[in-house]
């Protein structure tokens, strides 16, 4: 008689060949699923990449040791505004009408305040005179320090500031001027071989500022320094920021140059609600970042009104002009070109003209706060900036080296609902780049013509 009965033994092979053909099913069943979740987390990642992350700043400067009363950092603040328009006049009265302007007046008072630290006599008193310094050094240099804290030290944007003293290698040094220039500005001091191989100590330092800057400022230094060179004392300055709103669209439009003619140029638009005023000769907006940072915008009535706007630009009238936007927002319509500015100056004729020529000259120059050595004198400040401004935001930033020598160095290159306000920036105007907090201006500028956006003027030395 036959034995149907299998043993477990037997039975093996159909178990594990019906459990594959249960898993199969399974999976089948199942993959639609899965293949949905991880979409949906594609999905996910994809659209949290592409949300803006929220900025913040980077702080290079050491918290200040010392805190300074609210009336002296608003003196402090009001001559560093009253120095940023002074620059800006003897700037624009050496630019030509067609080419646009931007620097960072901030970049250059921290330098020069840096400097005249071991300024004293008559080249300390020039120095306070030019750049507006009306506190005295012990109030000085620690409002510096709060203030670069306070820009720095903050959420929504991307503000870094970053000092730093190049010394030659065995040169006498005064302990007292490192210590302040470290304590106050954060700047480290670091020796190089000026005499030996100058051109190493040029890279070095340019190489610092690109760091510095994001890659946006090189070279600072376009020719090597001299043999002779024993202190460079730099600043560097980035900025990145988010608007509040991003613009909602862009087009072809046209820019109309003070001339009359007529350029094409990639015009912004949005509409959304904004600090604005106007009277019968210019409008002004004031367009927030994310963060206490903002972009104002002083835009002249006539298409060929920015001379007149610029021979105005006064503490005061920045003051009166001010208060035209002071008041509730109000829904505008605003078109703003993008554009990219690019700039380098040599600014040491311009500052000797200004009022402090005695820190140029060798014979004249008093800086025994920073050496016991006779006839330190500062032979060049040059200053680089940039900026971008596009639909997202804008990217700013500067740098500035003051170059010190003892004996002859090369000269380096120069209630009812109301119909919006239209702010249609297609002509020519003045923009800054400021903090609503304190009102220190980072940067300044003219935007005049979409095809400069790079000019370069020329200094005592080839291209700078």
């Amino acid at each position: 008689m036959k034995n149907n009965n299998l043993s477990p033994q037997n039975n093996q092979p159909l178990e594990r060949e019906i459990k594959q053909q249960q898993r199969r099913k399974l999976f089948f069943l199942r993959w639609p699923a899965t293949l949905g979740t991880c979409l949906l987390f594609v999905a996910l990642f994809l659209g949290l990449k592409d949300r803006e992350k929220p900025l913040k700043s980077i702080p290079l400067v050491k918290p200040p040791t010392q805190q300074v009363a609210s009336e002296d950092l608003t003196t402090l603040v009001k001559g560093n505004t009253k120095f940023a328009l002074d620059l800006y006049q003897q700037i624009r009265s050496q630019t030509p009408d067609t080419e646009n302007i931007f620097f960072s007046p901030y970049s250059v008072s921290s330098a020069l305040a840096m400097t005249s630290a071991g300024a004293r006599g008559n080249t300390a008193a020039q120095m306070n005179q030019v750049l507006n310094f009306k506190l005295l050094p012990t109030t000085l240099h620690p409002g510096f320090a709060q203030l670069n804290h306070q820009l720095t030290n903050a959420r929504g944007y991307q503000l870094s500031i970053a000092n730093r003293l190049w010394g030659q290698n065995n040169f006498s040094f005064q302990p007292d001027f490192v210590k302040l220039t470290d304590d106050f500005y954060g700047a480290k001091f670091e020796g190089l071989d000026f005499f030996n191989d100058a051109q190493k100590a040029t890279d070095q330092i340019n190489q610092w500022v690109s760091d510095r800057t994001q890659n946006q400022i090189y070279p600072l230094l376009p020719c090597g320094l001299g043999k002779n060179t024993k202190l460079v004392l730099t600043n560097a300055l980035y900025f990145k920021g988010n608007w509040h709103k991003r613009f909602e669209s862009t087009e072809k439009q046209h820019f109309n140059l003070a001339s009359g003619e007529r350029e094409k140029v990639d015009l912004m638009y949005q509409s959304n609600g904004f600090s604005y005023g106007e009277d019968e000769n210019l409008q002004v907006l004031e367009m927030p970042y994310q963060g206490d940072l903002s972009m104002v915008i002083l835009l002249p009535a006539k298409q060929d009104g920015l001379p007149d706007l610029e021979r105005k630009f006064t503490t005061e009238n920045l003051e009166k002009w001010s208060s035209l936007y002071s008041l509730p927002k109000q829904e505008v319509d605003v078109w703003l070109p993008k554009f990219k500015v690019e700039r380098a100056v040599n600014l040491s004729n311009t500052l000797s003209q200004m009022g402090m020529p005695d820190a140029f000259k060798g014979e004249k120059a008093d800086f025994s706060g920073i050496t016991n050595q006779p006839n330190l004198y500062i032979s060049e400040v040059v200053h680089k900036a940039f900026v971008e401004v596009e639909e997202s935001g804008t990217k700013a930033a500067a740098a500035t080296a003051v170059i010190m020598c003892q004996g002859p160095c090369p000269p380096m290159a120069s209630p009812a609902p109301m119909r919006p306000k239209l702010f249609r920036a297609d002509r020519p105007f003045l923009f800054l780049i400021k903090d609503q907090k304190s009102g220190s201006i980072l940067f300044m500028g003219r935007f005049v013509n979409p095809k400069n956006p790079s000019q370069r003027i020329m200094g005592r030395c080839g291209d700078m």
